[in-house]
């Protein structure tokens, strides 16, 4: 036995359970972009491609889908309702402005796309990989500033920080960056003396990448349109309120290996201090000897 129904049947059905064909078509939904997903977490497995930025726009896709259709489906009830109750909902405007400003700042990250699913961004003082966006927030995966390293922590942004916030774009970031650091030393020795030999050593450290170095930094200036001079070493030395000798160091260097040069560097410069040191004091301690040699001879005669 057939069952058989006309579209007007089938409207007027839906129409009549509304509460199940909700449901109903709200799994069907999302069955199927759980399987489309699936599909292509698979397919992008095989072929060793990155798919996440396919597959987020894929579920906000289907999520825009799902609401218009709930919104279609309960269309006449929503008006009846809104026309009724005008005064609670714009209380309730008043209410959800932070949610609907997480809407506008999704509503800006779509037209303007500032940044895009793997790049690595910082919103105020949080720096990261975007590994999802959504209507409410954006996730990072934290990067530590310093070390340029993954700290294992996943940080949920609502989007309306991108309104009241400035974002950063710093995807060039993930390759090389120029890496900051400053060594800090007692004032008893010149370190004007040694800046030329640190300067130096900083070129020694970097040599074996510099052709690469040359060529990222090619691409950063193309497609940023400026021109950057960020590939020597930069090594400028200052005083703190503690009269001691700040040095700070300038390196254009692969992030994976930043913190493995400034050991270096710190390493050698350091050696060269305490060298510099021990000759210093070295040299008071024969001036204040040669005094009392002299004076033994006049006793002596």
């Amino acid at each position: 036995m057939s069952i058989e129904y006309s579209v007007p049947e089938l409207a007027e059905l839906v129409e009549r359970y509304k509460i199940l064909s909700s449901a109903i078509l709200l799994f069907a939904g999302l069955f199927a972009k759980h399987l489309i997903v699936r599909r292509v977490l698979k397919v992008s497995e095989l072929k060793g491609e990155d798919k996440r930025h396919q597959i987020n726009t894929l579920k906000n896709v289907s999520n825009i889908g799902l609401f218009i259709l709930m919104l279609l489906l309960w269309s006449t009830e929503l008006q009846q309702f809104a026309l009724s109750l005008t005064a609670f909902m714009v209380a309730f405007v008043l209410a959800t402005r932070e949610f609907i400003q997480c809407l506008l700042g999704f509503v800006y990250l779509v037209s303007a796309r500032p940044f895009r699913i793997g790049d690595w961004i910082q919103i105020g003082d949080t720096i990261g990989e975007v590994v999802e966006t959504n209507w409410l927030k954006i996730v990072l995966l934290e990067v530590d500033e310093h070390t340029y390293e993954y700290t294992g922590r996943h940080v949920y942004i609502p989007n309306n920080k991108l309104i009241h916030n400035t974002v950063i774009n710093q995807n060039f970031m993930r390759r090389y960056a120029v890496h900051n650091f400053t060594l800090v030393t007692d004032s008893d020795v010149n370190v004007f003396s040694l800046k030329e030999d640190l300067e130096q050593l900083a070129s020694q450290y970097c040599s074996h990448f510099n052709d690469i170095a040359e060529r990222y930094k090619s691409f950063i200036e193309k497609r940023m349109e400026i021109d950057l001079n960020m590939l020597e070493p930069g090594v400028r030395i200052t005083t703190n309120k503690f009269g001691k000798f700040e040095t700070e160091v300038s390196i254009f260097c692969p992030t994976e290996e930043a913190v493995k040069i400034e050991q270096q560097i710190s390493t050698g410069f350091m050696q060269k201090w305490h060298e510099a040191r021990n000759a210093l004091y070295a040299s008071n301690a024969n001036s204040l000897n040669r005094p009392a040699c002299q004076m033994s001879m006049f006793n002596q005669i």
